[in-house]
């Protein structure tokens, strides 16, 4: 079985198969056959094949056309061929059959070249309501003639079309004008909001320079360590404290052991609470280490 685009190639395949003088007008859609009739005429038969072909038969007619047959209606070719077409015929021999037809039996042709009678009538009317003297005068006085043309209802409606072209592009200019106005004030307000977001652009770069340096210094390591440093230097201040006071008391002893105790556990506190810190954190950070 054959698709529908198969089904029209193989059709328009007989037609080279089945006649001579094939000419492509369209591709696969007119094709033109050229025989002759009878002695000396020559004839074209033009096949024309509508998007549902084959499905539908083909439109055939002559150039010239052809009068006075029984196949012909309305300068179409009704042949039996034609008329009974199927999806199943041959469209070669459908035209094979008609030009057999007019080649043994030449019918009458319309002679389209026969030279037809014309009347060749002024274009201006105007110029038929001139008596001689105004003729002459569009001839001979350039001045008249510019006039005379001038006054032409053709020429008046150009002109007016004209005018109306020109006034409409001076109204374009200015509104172009205007709008050019309202872009150079916009253009510099994009302009100061370009260069504000570049500001606020420079400014974000320092500040977040400035977070990650934060950042960095509350670090858990890095707190770690502060509180690594800040119980030595508390054991050291510590140490020296009492060194302090032990040198005080074999001289002159101006400090009491009470107000002595009292300071002494104010270090010892201070030196248990970062160690405390130091060891939770070391503690934590050693928890998500795992």
């Amino acid at each position: 079985m054959f698709n529908a685009k198969e089904q029209r190639k193989r059709q328009i395949d007989t037609l080279k198969v089945f006649n001579h003088n094939v000419s492509e007008i369209i591709e696969d859609k007119e094709y033109q056959i050229k025989f002759k009739s009878g002695k000396s005429r020559k004839i074209t038969l033009v096949i024309e094949l509508d998007q549902d072909f084959p499905y539908t038969p083909p439109k055939l007619s002559t150039i010239p056309s052809i009068i006075n047959h029984p196949w012909i209606e309305n300068k179409v070719i009704k042949s039996p061929g034609v008329l009974n077409f199927t999806i199943n015929s041959d469209l070669g021999r459908v035209c094979q059959a008609v030009i057999r037809e007019f080649e043994k039996n030449p019918p009458e042709v319309a002679d389209d070249n026969q030279p037809k009678p014309q009347q060749i009538y002024s274009s201006i009317k105007e110029i038929e309501e001139l008596d001689v003297d105004q003729l002459y005068a569009l001839l001979n006085d350039d001045q008249y003639l510019e006039d005379f043309i001038e006054e032409l209802q053709p020429i008046k409606t150009l002109n007016q079309e004209l005018d109306t072209l020109i006034e409409s592009n001076e109204k374009l200019a200015i509104e172009n004008l205007e709008k050019e106005a309202i872009l150079k004030e916009r253009q510099s307000a994009l302009n100061l909001l370009s260069q504000q977001f570049i500001d606020m652009g420079n400014k974000y770069g320092e500040k977040n320079m400035c977070y990650n340096d934060k950042c960095k210094d509350y670090l858990p390591e890095n707190i770690r360590q502060l509180l690594e440093i800040a119980v030595s230097n508390a054991e050291s201040q510590c140490e020296e404290y009492v060194n302090a006071f032990l040198t005080n008391q074999s001289t002159n002893g101006n400090q009491s052991m009470n107000e002595f105790l009292e300071n002494f556990m104010k270090i010892k506190k201070l030196i248990a609470i970062r160690k405390f810190k130091e060891e939770r954190l070391n503690f934590q950070l050693n928890q998500l280490k795992l």
